[in-house]
């Protein structure tokens, strides 16, 4: 039996939420003693760690006396620091807080689902040309006008990564009627202002489910649309594009019939993977990828997980070793390929208790 949650937050709240050996933030609490060589699920057994200090000293049977006087040690220093200055700890305490505010809403349901993403890509400047010429607020690529780069906030409850780039390049940010036009306009599918996944799957590894480690506890799926409705504006920065789309209507395949809620997220493993069909062109050199992503769980009591920019440096692009066909635009000039953009992260501790909350 792992531990359980009132003593894992007890744990981390000794602890400050610091690792007993390196002092860093973002703790998950270990077994000193491996369940597997009889270890309890006792306050005894038990030791904040890092994951970089669990992989180093946890398997070493010859430093467990080290870890536990380690552990008490780092205990009485944070009993001692608060008692002298509990003013310095206000941020802490306010962690401390979210973390039992997660723990008391754990029965939460986890579905229904949404995806907010801000999709980073680029076309040919033929394809922009031809696209935005006739439309009101576009520059063109020759244009010296520039704009202020904006950020937004998703109805007051997300975040957004910021756009950095270069202050020489045009930008225009077109608004919803000329968005709905081209939407009626293209497809979405292919060589596009607007690039619509042919396929989207998400898979959730629960730490708790009693599935087969390597399959799925939950998946959900979306297949392409007729239109890419959802997509809510777009951005150019000369030949990048900068795609916002909210994404509902899942398929869901949860094959325990479990009733699975927000505490199962803690520790689980998400992957994230959409199909494209990309041009040797352009898209093959300059592959489309994730520049914001928020998924969205529950409806009467929602919660939100956001993703940072820096976190989506483990994404991987790669061509489909099993394509649905052979594409071969020979009118155009082009041939395609489908290209799967693939994204794997484990919800630790860190992320769980740090960028996943509620909306209120």
């Amino acid at each position: 039996m792992p531990f359980n949650e009132a003593l894992k937050i007890k744990i981390r709240k000794k602890a400050h939420l610091a690792c007993c050996l390196c002092k860093s933030m973002g703790v998950e609490v270990h077994h000193i003693i491996p369940q597997e060589e009889g270890g309890a699920d006792t306050e005894d057994n038990a030791a904040p760690l890092c994951p970089s200090c669990h992989e180093t000293y946890g398997a070493n049977s010859q430093k467990r006396k080290f870890i536990r006087e380690a552990r008490d040690l780092w205990y009485e220093i944070c009993e001692k620091r608060f008692a002298a200055d509990p003013h310095r700890l206000d941020d802490m305490q306010r962690l401390l807080e979210n973390i039992e505010s997660h723990v008391q809403s754990s029965n939460y349901p986890l579905l229904p689902f949404a995806l907010f993403y801000t999709l980073r890509h680029t076309t040919t400047p033929a394809t922009i040309e031809r696209t935005f010429q006739n439309v009101q607020g576009y520059k063109s690529l020759k244009s010296d006008i520039l704009k202020l780069v904006g950020t937004v906030q998703l109805g007051g409850h997300g975040f957004y990564n910021p756009i950095e780039l270069s202050p020489n390049e045009s930008h225009c940010k077109l608004d919803k009627k000329a968005i709905a036009s081209l939407i009626e306009n293209h497809s979405g599918f292919g060589e596009s202002v607007i690039k619509g996944p042919m396929e989207t799957t998400i898979e959730f590894f629960f730490t708790n489910a009693k599935s087969e480690p390597d399959k799925p506890s939950l998946v959900l799926e979306k297949a392409f649309e007729d239109k890419p409705r959802n997509v809510g504006s777009l951005e150019l920065f000369d030949d990048v594009i900068f795609q916002d789309v909210f994404a509902t209507g899942w398929e869901v395949t949860n094959p325990s019939k479990r009733a699975w809620s927000i505490n199962h997220l803690q520790g689980a493993k998400v992957c994230l993977q959409m199909k494209f069909m990309s041009f040797d062109d352009i898209n093959l050199r300059r592959s489309p990828r994730f520049h914001n992503l928020h998924m969205y769980f529950g409806k009467s009591t929602p919660h939100i997980l956001f993703l940072k920019a820096a976190q989506f440096i483990h994404l991987n692009v790669m061509e489909d070793p099993h394509p649905v066909a052979k594409w071969n635009f020979s009118n155009i000039g082009m041939t395609a390929r489908e290209m799967l953009m693939r994204y794997e992260f484990q919800i630790d501790d860190e992320l769980f208790f740090n960028q996943l909350s509620q909306i209120v």
